[in-house]
Parts: C-alpha cells; structure tokens; sequence
C-alpha cells in the first residue's frame, strides 16, 4: 500500500515494503531463468535436508554404541 507523506510542502507518495509484485519481469529475468534459480534453491534445500538426515544416523549410532543397554 501506497503511504502519501508530506515533504518541503509537496505531496509525495513512499513504496512501503512488500507493496512491489516482483516477480523478476521488472528486473528483466527470462522466465526460464527463474524456474532455474527455483530449481537451484530447490536442489540446495533437499541437500541440506539430506546432510542433516545423516548427521543425526550418524549421532544416534554413536550413541547407541557409547551408551550400551
């Protein structure tokens, strides 16, 4: 939403934060340039849930050796 303020006497309206739509057309960005950027992200977000996975088999593993029943 648009915020007119006054400043010096003269009427002037301020972008407030989230009112831009972009969604990479004003920046000029291809389209398939940006399903290439998601997929990236994508790829990135499922590798960290990945390591993450492995990192805890790996702790519980060693916990259950150090710590016998």
């Amino acid at each position: 939403m648009a915020a007119e303020q006054v400043v010096d006497g003269t009427l002037s309206k301020s972008t407030t934060i989230g009112e831009a739509d972009t969604g990479g057309i004003e920046y000029g960005l291809p389209l398939q340039e940006v399903y290439k950027l998601a997929f990236n992200f994508y790829k990135g977000m499922l590798l960290c849930k990945n390591a993450h996975k492995l990192i805890q088999t790996i702790l519980s593993r060693k916990r259950r050796q150090s710590f016998p029943l």
